[in-house]
Parts: structure tokens; sequence; C-alpha cells
């Protein structure tokens, strides 16, 4: 009896060191976490400032960019695909990101010719019910 006494104390004692280490990587863990969502807040406002300053813009042939008082003036901000680019390169899947990107201004390109292609058919019969000869 006198050594199953002993051997449940020694068995307390385990669990209490068990304990102790668990709570120990526990707080580690938490830490650990704490700090890197602190790095990546940092990070994030510091991202966020860096863009403020940086604007983006097409520039023409001539050099001037687009938006300009001469053009259209709309304005055509490229700040998410410069961070979306940046977040893929950043993964390191950057290849991925550029054939996708690409292949969908194909497929924009292709429908937006499609349906100028269909405009000028629908301009054609505009004409004739007109009573024009049919040639834009």
């Amino acid at each position: 009896m006198k050594d199953f006494n002993y051997w449940l104390v020694e068995i307390r004692v385990v669990c209490r060191n068990l304990g102790q280490l668990a709570i120990g990587q526990a707080l580690s863990a938490r830490q650990k976490e704490e700090d890197l969502r602190i790095k990546q807040r940092q990070a994030e406002e510091q991202s966020k400032l860096s863009l403020r300053d940086c604007v983006y813009a097409l520039e023409e042939e001539d050099g001037d960019p687009v938006g300009d008082d001469s053009s259209n003036g709309e304005d055509v901000d490229l700040t998410p695909l410069y961070k979306a680019y940046h977040i893929h390169q950043t993964l390191g899947v950057e290849d991925r990101f550029k054939q996708y990107y690409f292949e969908n201004c194909k497929l924009q390109l292709t429908s937006d010719f499609q349906v100028s292609s269909s405009l000028s058919d629908v301009n054609v019969i505009f004409f004739v019910i007109g009573g024009e000869d049919g040639d834009p």
C-alpha cells in the first residue's frame, strides 16, 4: 500500500510538471502569434501609408499621362493591380499571376471586339431603316 501511495504522489508531481510545461508552451505560442499580428499590422500600416504617396498612371506614347486635361478626364487607378502583383510576387507565384492577368485581358479584348462588331451590325440596320444606303 505504501508503494501505491508513493506511486500516486509521483503521478501527481509528474502531472503538475506536465501541466506547467503545457501552459508555458501555450503562452509561448500565444506570444509568438501576438508578435506576428503586431508585425503584420505594422506592415499593413506602412503599406497603406506608402501606397497613398504612390500614384500609378498609364502613359500615352507621347509620354503624357493618361487622364490629364488634354484627354477625356478619366484616370486609371492601377493601385489594386500593383497590390495584387506585389502579393503574388511575395508568395512567389508571380508567373501564375501574369499568366492569369494576360489571359483575362485577352478575353476582355476579345469580348470588347465582339460587342463592337455587333454594334456596327446594329448601326447598319439603323441606317437601312432610316433610309440611308446602309454604309455608315
